[in-house]
């Protein structure tokens, strides 16, 4: 059943095509899940979890305060993860440095959609198994300035740092 902001309470069927229930989610690699560096790309892999390309996989990581930081890829979108995924990569500078997250694993098993007990929208009902787990991320670079040795003129300065940042000199 569901509340509608429009009409009323509203409830539909939801049949399972696919039997029994997912297994639980494992991450395979939780140790360096909690030294992420967050100026290179990072790969989440999880077991196998012995499912379809018809399954449903999430990843969602959140802060402390329960916003979203990350996600994968929405359930039907063409690089979306499936029951047959091990992995995610979480690309460089998606994550914050130096903080504690939290992260989701799910895995579901839809049913058939339901088309008709509300017109105009389509319902999908899923058995689902999620795995919480803690990450933590590297603190930042250190920046520091670097001077480039003495020789022909103009003098100059060098700035190492992480790219896509906003510096004031």
């Amino acid at each position: 059943s569901i509340a509608t902001v429009n009409d009323g309470l509203r409830s539909g069927s939801a049949n399972f095509f696919l039997a029994g229930t997912p297994p639980t989610p494992q991450l395979s690699n939780l140790a360096a899940a909690q030294q992420i560096n967050t100026t290179t790309n990072f790969a989440l892999t999880w077991n196998p979890l012995g499912g379809s390309s018809l399954d449903i996989v999430s990843v969602v990581i959140l802060d402390g305060a329960s916003n979203l930081v990350y996600s994968s890829p929405a359930p039907f979108a063409s690089n979306a993860l499936t029951g047959t995924s091990t992995a995610l990569i979480i690309p460089a500078g998606a994550l914050p440095a130096g903080r504690s997250l939290i992260g989701h694993l799910t895995i579901g098993k839809p049913g058939l959609p339901n088309t008709s007990a509300y017109p105009g929208a389509t319902g999908l009902g899923a058995l689902a198994r999620d795995t919480e787990f803690p990450l933590a991320t590297l603190p930042p670079i250190a920046r520091r300035l670097q001077v480039v040795p003495p020789g022909a003129p103009p003098f100059a300065v060098g700035f190492m740092g992480e790219a896509h940042r906003n510096y004031l000199l």
